[in-house]
């Protein structure tokens, strides 16, 4: 191109240094100097608002729908109980419904019923003075099989669909054996086998004869550390590095306490950037932020597929250690929340008068009180010391010990709602309401009505509580129906049967809502194209050919070095030919989940080599990718099944089924469609993909 530069035109070429949130750009002559312009070099930068992704939008997308099926199940709570509500109190649900309306606040003036939640302030008092919390509410309704209050039951049944807990548990729940030992030393075993690139088969540790770990991991007379480094010490070790492997299993058990959860140490990821490394420490499961803080984690690309999947099952074990610690020597929630809140009150009278003794003003007390108290960490941070001051006046026992325990955990004033609240499964407080439903039923019929699905009778208000929109569904709002109203309709997929409109409930869904064409829908919109052969979609992460494909790929980076008889092949390390990728992917890859270096070397060995020898693999001791999609398939097929290449398509499509169906009973229907059905392969499956 050609410019001006004084009074003469000069060739320039342009640079441009392109970002995501600016543009640097240059002007050059040829003997590459920036070109001048009305006095000025030709060289700057545009700075602009880099692109977002989608995660925030989808973020609030998701907890509007929750919030608002969480209404739903709520309104049809409203509509059942409304009948005998108004036979006894007309205004109830009305003033439940205003109860946020201010006496100041002209605007709703109207609907402002003085704050009551009964008829009057003194039947206020009286109830609440009965049951303090809404746990002492539930248990007596649980307890006492004699007629209450509707409007008791009502509140009672109202907090539990509410607040109903999660669904990671399938099935039934014995809450006298949540925290399953063998279970978690199996987890153990799984995290030592990667992080020191062992054999599949073996087995580092084992459990030490009647050890109980739950019992060792919740002892509140030990804070954290002591009980992580107790824990440790009760494991066994059978073979490997044991300096190396007590280095790992503080660092599991210090996480599954509550304390950091060092990724480095776990997995004994040696050869990571410093910062990188960083990143990896900062994790903890008692944040309130691990959902995002974890999916970051993963995002960095240093953990494998089973790291992060490991990750995942130790949570899972911090959560059944979180709800063993609450649930304590009681089955049921009410019962733990009776006695959290006593252990509050009992803390509490037992600190006013040491304050007292110690002559600290009231309002200094209430002041420490609350910032304990205080979602704000500093804030709890600088009460804790104070409190720990009024501690040390006090001779040193146990019961000091166990207070300065509590006070570092954040447990010396328990409160009845926390994130912990989250890790109780709805079984649980499933349990209770039925209990519930059973004595009251006897003097309000409706608690007791049915419905009929597949030839069973369920109970109208328990399904309230059981039911959870597939996520293959999505909105219960179909497209067309958006689209009417001129709404959006990018995020709607589902799809009603022929003839039904009329509006959705847990008691009609299966009538209304057609699951296998949602279902299909959804695959496709999760679907996305290959970018580079347009017009293909792409291939599941676990899908067979993407797979081999890997495992080929990792092959072809590989260099080997040989002696046949006595000469040397290549001292230069030679790529693997066709015949030898061939022998190791289909008697090693096809034999093994996890290939090993070692191994690799000695079936090249068995067919006419000697000392052979290979290098530039990304992990020092094993090939990172497996065939690890063939083998499950094999256990549940058989070898020649999954072999036969008639078959490629099916097990292809059986691959996506289970990539994009998380749950069992929809992956089996789904499976049932394609004409493939045998037993136990739901759950072969579930947690692999």
């Amino acid at each position: 191109m050609l410019a001006l530069e004084g009074d003469n035109l000069v060739n320039y070429a342009v640079g441009l240094d392109l970002g995501n949130g600016s543009v640097g750009w240059c002007a050059l002559n040829e003997s590459y100097r920036l070109i001048r312009a009305k006095g000025k070099e030709l060289i700057g930068a545009r700075l602009f608002n880099p692109a977002n992704t989608a995660e925030d939008r989808r973020m609030h997308r998701t907890m509007r729908r929750r919030l608002s099926r969480r209404r739903w199940r709520l309104r049809m709570l409203d509509g059942l109980f409304m009948p005998e509500l108004k036979a006894v109190d007309s205004n109830f649900l009305v003033r439940r419904k205003y109860s946020w309306v201010h006496k100041k606040d002209q605007q709703n003036h109207e609907n402002w019923y003085a704050g009551v939640l009964f008829d009057s302030q003194a039947a206020d008092k009286e109830f609440y003075a009965k049951y303090p919390t809404i746990y002492h509410l539930r248990k007596a309704l649980m307890e006492d099989t004699s007629k209450h209050d509707i409007r008791e039951v009502y509140l009672a049944v109202h907090h539990i669909l509410k607040y109903r807990g999660n669904f990671l548990t399938e099935g039934d729940l014995n809450t006298d054996d949540v925290f399953d030992d063998a279970e978690f030393m199996e987890l153990l075993n799984e995290i030592l086998r990667d992080a020191l690139r062992a054999e599949e088969e073996s087995e580092c540790v084992s459990a030490r004869t009647g050890t109980v770990y739950s019992d060792i991991l919740n002892n509140s007379r030990m804070n954290r550390t002591g009980r992580a480094e107790a824990a440790a010490d009760a494991v066994d070790i059978l073979e490997g590095d044991s300096k190396l492997i007590t280095k790992i299993l503080k660092a599991v058990f210090k996480a599954i306490v509550g304390n950091a959860v060092d990724l480095v140490q776990i997995f004994n990821l040696t050869d990571v950037d410093k910062e990188i490394a960083k990143e990896l420490k900062k994790l903890n499961f008692t944040s309130a932020t691990y959902d995002d803080d974890v999916q970051n984690i993963f995002g960095l690309g240093v953990l494998s597929d089973e790291q992060t999947e490991l990750v995942t099952k130790l949570y899972e074990f911090y959560s059944k250690l979180v709800l063993k610690r609450i649930l304590g020597s009681y089955t049921t929630f009410s019962d733990a929340q009776i006695s959290s809140y006593e252990a509050h009150k009992q803390n509490l009278a037992y600190f006013t008068a040491l304050a007292a003794q110690q002559n600290v003003e009231k309002k200094a007390f209430s002041r420490m009180y609350e910032g304990l108290l205080s979602s704000s960490e500093e804030t709890r941070k600088a009460a804790k010391k104070e409190f720990a001051t009024l501690l040390a006046a006090v001779p040193e026992d146990a019961q000091r010990k166990d207070f300065e325990n509590a006070l570092e955990e954040d447990r010396l004033f328990p409160k009845q709602r926390t994130s912990d609240n989250g890790v109780v499964p709805y079984q649980v407080h499933l349990q209770e309401l039925h209990k519930i439903l059973q004595n009251q039923g006897q003097y309000y019929p409706f608690l007791l009505d049915t419905y009929e699905v597949e030839g069973q009778q369920l109970n109208k208000i328990e399904s309230l509580l059981k039911f959870r929109v597939p996520y293959y569904v999505g909105p219960l709002v179909s497209p067309e129906d958006m689209q009417a109203n001129g709404d959006n309709a990018e995020n709607h997929w589902m799809v009603r049967k022929e003839g039904h409109r009329e509006a959705i409930t847990p008691w009609n869904f299966n009538e209304i809502v057609d699951k296998d064409a949602s279902g299909r829908k959804f695959i496709t919109r999760l679907t996305g194209s290959d970018t580079f052969l347009f017009g293909e979609s792409t291939l599941p992460q676990h899908s067979l050919l993407y797979e081999e494909y890997m495992v080929l790929s990792e092959l072809n980076n590989v260099r080997m070095s040989a002696r046949v008889a006595n000469h040397y092949e290549d001292k230069k390390r030679q790529r693997l030919r066709y015949e030898e990728e061939q022998i190791l992917l289909n008697e090693l890859f096809k034999a093994k989940k996890s290939v090993t270096k070692k191994a690799a070397e000695q079936c090249l060995m068995k067919h006419g080599m000697e000392d052979v020898h290979l290098f530039g693999l990304a992990d020092e001791k094993k090939f990172v990718s497996s065939l690890s999609t063939y083998h499950d398939l094999c256990s549940v097929l058989g070898r020649a099944f999954v072999d036969d290449p008639k078959n490629q398509d099916l097990l292809e499509q059986i691959v996506e089924l289970q990539t994009v169906f998380e749950d069992r009973g929809p992956l089996k229907h789904q499976l049932s469609l394609l004409g493939v059905m045998c037993t136990g392969f739901g759950s072969a499956f579930r947690d692999k993909f």
